[in-house]
């Protein structure tokens, strides 16, 4: 079976930086979301990244803070049409 990987990655940084610049510090994105204080803290500093559930939540998160949707998701990648892409591994 081959696995669809997706040719892009969601900017955890950027994501973590917007919510900052709104009054989200890590603890108040870790208090709002339920998850661990050392958590959040280890995605701002990009040592990891969330599991897809807790990812989810934090997307939920900085669309109501930032007023965006789901399309607006700050993505690391050279174009729109690459980050829509699938590769087939």
């Amino acid at each position: 079976m081959k696995l669809l990987r997706p040719r892009f990655k969601i900017d955890w940084e950027r994501i973590m930086l917007d919510l900052q610049g709104k009054g989200y510090g890590t603890r108040k994105v870790a208090e709002t979301i339920g998850i661990p204080v050392a958590t959040v803290h280890g995605w701002k500093g990009l040592e990891a990244e969330p599991r897809y559930s807790d990812g989810t939540v934090l997307i939920a998160l900085w669309c109501q803070v930032m007023g965006k949707t789901g399309k607006d998701v700050p993505i690391r990648s050279k174009g729109i049409a690459q980050a829509l892409a699938l590769e087939v591994l």
